[in-house]
């Protein structure tokens, strides 16, 4: 008999291993003969695969061994089995701020700027669905009204094997701002005009935020040194997140920070005299706004509380 030596595919099952259905292959081994096919997990054929048609393995070889109908006569092909990978496939929880206080919601939202993030990168091709049975499709996935509590669930494919992602949204609320009204007296009568006015006295009841991303080739000595230009011009809110490259067209994507480095990146930046710092890889300017507005607050006051005693 002329017995045919060949490979099989299948794609893993997200545990590294994969169900292999070695009855397809029967044909192709024995060429068609129609002969009968035992299957074993090595060449000694001292283990027999059973059932064959549900093989449970990583990467492996097995052996068929072929049993002509007439003759009687055995011969043995060796089959290579190959687990192909999963495309990384990234559950996200994203926090937008919402369009108008207590909408809850935010209109426009790009669903994929977020596709570097959910494959780390690899530029897989991915379809957006409103359903975690994958039969509602987001169209278009660039222009989107997400609402607080939307979920979306991604099929990330890399050409071989598909995955699937969850892209959950909490819209987070927006900050309200007391505007300082004054009433000042105008310098000579019927002028409508004061001069002299010192805004900095204002500066108690603003607050201003600064971010920073990084992956794009910048040093830790040139972080260090824009938190020291931001403190100098008293910025009292840092956020520090990671560059992902939105599209071949953006600047290229330098590395991945570890989460280690964005918590010595918070560090710093409170030691420098910042009342608020959020650092991991996934802050972006809007991240958390409506709590991090309640917290800068609160740590100003205890700021100012903390110098009147001191």
């Amino acid at each position: 008999m002329q017995l045919n030596q060949t490979t099989m595919n299948v794609c893993d099952d997200g545990t590294g291993q994969a169900t292999f259905d070695l009855t397809t292959l029967n044909v192709t081994v024995d060429g068609g003969g129609g002969n009968a096919v035992l299957w074993y997990t090595d060449g000694t054929l001292g283990t027999q695969i059973v059932p064959d048609n549900a093989f449970l393995t990583g990467d492996t070889t097995i052996y068929a061994q072929v049993t002509d109908g007439v003759t009687g006569c055995t011969d043995t092909a060796s089959i290579t089995l190959t687990v192909d990978p999963l495309p990384t496939a990234i559950n996200l929880t994203l926090t937008p701020c919402e369009d108008v206080l207590g909408g809850q919601s935010v209109a426009g939202v790009d669903l994929t700027l977020n596709e570097a993030s959910i494959d780390g990168g690899a530029g897989n091709t991915m379809t957006w669905y409103s359903n975690a049975t994958l039969t509602t499709l987001v169209v278009p996935p660039t222009n989107v009204t997400v609402n607080n509590g939307d979920v979306f669930h991604v099929l990330v494919d890399n050409g071989t094997c598909t995955d699937t992602a969850m892209v959950s949204y909490t819209v987070t609320g927006t900050i309200t701002l007391t505007n300082p009204n004054d009433s000042l007296c105008e310098d000579a009568a019927g002028i409508g005009s004061v001069s002299g006015v010192d805004l900095t006295s204002y500066n108690s009841t603003i607050f201003t935020k600064s971010g920073l991303m990084v992956g794009l080739g910048e040093d830790k000595d040139e972080l260090i040194q824009v938190m020291d230009d931001l403190r100098s011009a008293d910025v009292d809110f840092l956020t520090i997140g990671q560059y992902l490259q939105p599209s071949v067209k953006h600047h290229p994507l330098s590395r991945y920070y570890h989460p280690d480095e964005f918590k010595d990146l918070e560090n710093i930046a409170k030691s420098k005299g910042f009342l608020l710092v959020s650092s991991s890889p996934l802050t972006r300017s809007s991240y958390h706004a409506d709590e991090d507005f309640a917290k800068l607050q609160k740590n100003r006051l205890e700021n100012q509380n903390a110098q009147s005693f001191s």
